[in-house]
């Protein structure tokens, strides 16, 4: 996948009659104030000069609220902006984050006719219960319909997705998981549900009503999204919040399952499932037995504080495990060389046998649901 750059422009809470359970998007993006579309040409003029190699792709984001829900004056004054920056070859592409419930024809007809390629949908769950729990006033209908609004004229589609919403659970995740592969969008970003202070969330959480999810649950799950969603070819452009000074228990954050390295704990969880796969297929093989992965993965096949090797070794004691590095190795994949043999076991028949073997998550038989 090709590099791209994306210069954010967060408007937070704006256009949005909502206010979530778990909402505050100041303190989720670390902004306190506001930018103006007066803004946008000399922020993305100036992101750029630091940039050492400007990509090919370069999109200019309006994230943070409901931006289709701005008085419609508004929304022309920042399509504007960011479309003489598209216009002049400044940047490629224009990205916004909206409602699902605040998508119609006539909305995606003027994002179209400014030149917006990619346009974010605040799903978050698509099982009914938990999206009334969280008080986001839409369905799981909304955002099908949405879905193809927007299919219809060639946006790029993303789903933000979260995890531990009231009332979510591991069948309600799953549920979540296999609509979003039925939907097909180009991408997902996945998030946990945080408690930061002054939220409803915060409020229900210092009476007893509402338990934040562990970060092993979080991670748990998050891995079984991870490959649901690589199997069927939906990116995951992001898991986890940016970092920002705000996300402490010092300051915004009151509870959950926040860490800084979110997608980094995910990615190692399916690692040691690929794994714990790999040994098992070599026969749980006594004496010396070397991993080998691509050098990128080095951190997530180790594990954080080198969890996934102490897994290992825990579970396969007569194996004298070490690790090796190979560029010639697709990232995502693994080798395993024991004795005089050597077995590959890439990340797509990984996956496959993982769906075949968790049914109970990826449906009856391992069969995609939408088919």
């Amino acid at each position: 996948m090709d590099k791209f750059l994306v210069v954010p422009f967060f408007i937070p809470h704006a256009g949005c009659p909502f206010t979530c359970v778990f909402c505050d998007q100041r303190k989720i993006s670390g902004v306190k104030h506001a930018m103006s579309p007066v803004s946008v040409a000399p922020v993305v003029k100036k992101y750029l000069q630091t940039v050492k190699e400007i990509p090919a792709k370069v999109e200019a984001a309006f994230f943070g609220g409901n931006f289709t829900g701005l008085p419609l004056e508004e929304q022309k004054r920042w399509l504007e902006a960011a479309a003489e920056l598209k216009r002049a070859g400044i940047i490629t592409g224009i990205r916004l984050s909206t409602r699902p419930d605040f998508i119609d024809e006539t909305k995606a007809r003027l994002l179209n006719e400014y030149g917006v390629t990619a346009v974010e949908l605040g799903v978050q769950s698509l099982d009914e219960d938990v999206l009334e729990k969280s008080y986001r006033g839409h369905t799981a209908a909304d955002t099908s319909k949405a879905t193809e609004t927007l299919r219809k004229y060639g946006f790029e589609i993303i789903y933000q997705l979260m995890l531990g919403l009231p009332g979510d659970n591991a069948r309600t995740a799953r549920t979540t998981a296999l609509k979003t592969i039925c939907s097909r969008p180009d991408g997902v970003r996945i998030y946990p549900a945080l408690i930061l202070k002054g939220t409803t969330l915060a409020c229900w959480y210092e009476k007893g009503i509402y338990r934040p999810w562990s970060l092993e649950e979080t991670v748990e799950i998050g891995s079984q999204w991870f490959a649901l969603f690589s199997l069927y070819g939906i990116r995951i452009i992001r898991m986890g919040l940016q970092a920002s000074e705000n996300l402490t228990l010092e300051n915004d954050l009151l509870a959950g399952p926040y860490h800084p390295a979110y997608g980094e704990l995910v990615e190692s969880r399916l690692f040691l499932k690929q794994l714990t796969e790999i040994f098992c297929l070599a026969g749980c093989p006594p004496g010396k037995t070397v991993v080998m992965f691509n050098p990128r993965d080095i951190s997530k096949v180790v594990g954080q504080r080198k969890e996934n090797l102490a897994h290992l070794k825990e579970r396969f004691p007569h194996s004298e495990i070490g690790l090796a590095n190979d560029p010639g190795i697709p990232a995502g994949d693994l080798a395993l060389i024991y004795g005089w043999k050597r077995l590959f076991l890439s990340r797509k028949e990984f996956l496959e046998k993982y769906r075949i073997k968790e049914n109970e998550f990826f449906g009856e038989k391992g069969v995609n649901p939408c088919i």
